[in-house]
């Protein structure tokens, strides 16, 4: 993801349902997301894609390092 496009543009994140929490990796659009997400899963894995528009933590941390 383009880190020129700013920590609060809206975005997506897989959430890994047996980790609580969103995946560090960005994804410009939901269909972007769910195709990582199928990819990577492992059979006993569930996942949800999640719409993020507020302050990312992982974009900003992005911006600040390029």
């Amino acid at each position: 993801m383009d880190s020129k496009l700013g920590s609060s543009q809206t975005h997506f994140h897989i959430q890994w349902d047996n980790k609580g929490q969103l995946d560090w990796e960005c994804f410009e659009t939901y269909s972007d997301a769910m195709a990582r997400a199928i990819e990577i899963a492992l059979p006993s894995e569930s996942f949800q894609i999640v719409e993020v528009s507020t302050n990312c933590p992982f974009r900003e941390k992005a911006a600040s390092a390029g």
